[in-house]
């Protein structure tokens, strides 16, 4: 069982003074998935991933990043965070091209919002295993609907907790 982000990534956590999360919805029309999809599709073609990122997380390069696909669904489904590195932090105006066609676009053109640059993926945890890493409860402590399936631990936004 992983303890610690130092074990998990040692060479890149040693270094690392937070983390950022940013929550992907499971359902398919939500923009948040939209927006992850359209970085799916960059990193395939071998391109850095990129996410708009509110200035008041104080995200910084060789801070950590991480996706959590299906942060705010029931236990019984699916639910990872894909972990990157973050290599730069941009101003508002250097996001893609394509991101106000594609995108969920309130994030987008707000003009305080930051652009991160991150590394292509460092590591996959799966939830429990995550959220123990960050000290996040993983899941509600009020029962919602069947309690055989409790709720994960909402994380609504995007926020950036320290690790150091």
């Amino acid at each position: 069982m992983i303890t610690s982000l130092k074990n998990m990534v040692p060479a890149v956590v040693s270094q690392a003074r937070a983390i950022t999360i940013t929550p992907i919805s499971l359902k398919t029309d939500n923009g948040s998935q939209d927006n992850y999809l359209l970085e799916q599709s960059y990193m395939e073609r071998g391109y850095s991933p990129m996410w708009t990122d509110a200035p008041e997380n104080l995200s910084k390069p060789g801070d950590l990043f991480a996706y959590v696909i299906g942060a705010t669904t029931k236990k019984s489904s699916p639910c990872v965070a894909r972990i990157h590195k973050i290599v730069a932090v941009l101003p508002n105006n250097c996001k893609r091209a394509d991101w106000g066609t594609t995108c969920n676009e309130h994030k987008i053109t707000e003009s305080t919002r930051n652009v991160l640059v991150m590394s292509q993926q460092l590591a996959e945890l799966d939830w429990e295993s995550f959220s123990e890493i960050i000290h996040v409860a993983p899941y509600s402590k009020k029962s919602i609907g069947d309690i055989t399936d409790p709720q994960r631990s909402p994380i609504q936004r995007t926020v950036s907790i320290k690790i150091k």
